[in-house]
């Protein structure tokens, strides 16, 4: 009679994992795997955290470094004679002697000398957008909390500006909010973030109706910051304007170029 056991020849047990083994096993893959993803994670939020960060240094740098080079020949009137700058806490349109780039490609014989260039600054979005004369708009800053622009009149800071009522600021003040507020708070004077509309008439919001009122709200509520609340601009510069005081020759109104040198207009 021939007896087998469960062992084959050099003694070696045949039988495989116990159910218990087989849990643990696939405990310590599974453990593995949730390890290796929350590591992917981690790195691809910092690849994207540290994108968002230098694409926010980069465009900060470009809006300042424009704007000074345009205040630095800013003159109070533009080639049509309307106000060279024009401004809020937000907006700011800023006419200077020169040529516009779009507009030197389409004609060689303009001079810089009678010509007239502006730029516009404004938010759109959640971020800050830039234009050359009337052309398109270009995002300039993907992401901004907070945008503010002022301007000094020799005495004091004023919110507001017109040079063809009181000719060319003494300087400019612009400054950027980058990063978030504490609390989630907002500028009390940025524009209220909105939402978009909901359609009652569609079938997923029946029963709804009655919270319409409430839900159409085109305003997400959220906390203003009081000024003594503000946190401090994660970018700010002060852009000087030479001889705020002085005259401006209209372009349209001489029959030659006006005299005034960079940063010249009254």
């Amino acid at each position: 009679m021939i007896h087998t056991t469960g062992r084959i020849r050099g003694g070696r047990d045949r039988r495989g994992f116990t159910l218990l083994e087989t849990l643990v096993a696939i405990g310590f893959i599974l453990a593995i795997i949730m390890v290796a993803g929350n590591l992917l994670d981690d790195l691809s939020d910092s690849r994207r955290r540290t994108r968002d960060r230098l694409e926010e240094i980069e465009g900060s740098t470009l809006m300042l470094d424009l704007l000074a080079a345009r205040l630095s020949v800013a003159t109070s009137a533009d080639a049509a004679g309307a106000s060279g700058i024009v401004g809020d806490r937000i907006s700011l349109r800023v006419t200077g002697s020169g040529v516009m780039l779009s507009r030197l490609t389409q004609d060689a014989s303009l001079s810089p000398l009678v010509d007239r260039g502006s730029l516009e600054f404004e938010p759109q979005g959640d971020g800050l957008a830039i234009r050359e004369g009337e052309g398109p708009w270009t995002m300039l800053i993907p992401r901004v909390t907070a945008i503010r622009f002022r301007y000094h009149d020799g005495d004091d800071w004023r919110d507001s500006w017109d040079s063809g009522q009181d000719g060319l600021p003494a300087a400019v003040e612009a400054a950027i909010w980058s990063r978030p507020w504490p609390d989630d708070a907002r500028a009390s004077w940025m524009p209220a973030p909105m939402t978009d509309p909901i359609d009652f008439a569609d079938e997923s919001f029946d029963g709804m109706a009655e919270f319409a009122d409430f839900l159409e709200s085109d305003t997400i509520e959220s906390e203003v910051a009081a000024d003594d609340e503000i946190p401090p601009p994660d970018r700010i510069r002060i852009m000087s304007i030479l001889d705020p005081n002085s005259a401006t020759v209209n372009p349209s109104e001489a029959g030659e170029p006006p005299s005034d040198g960079p940063g010249g207009g009254g």
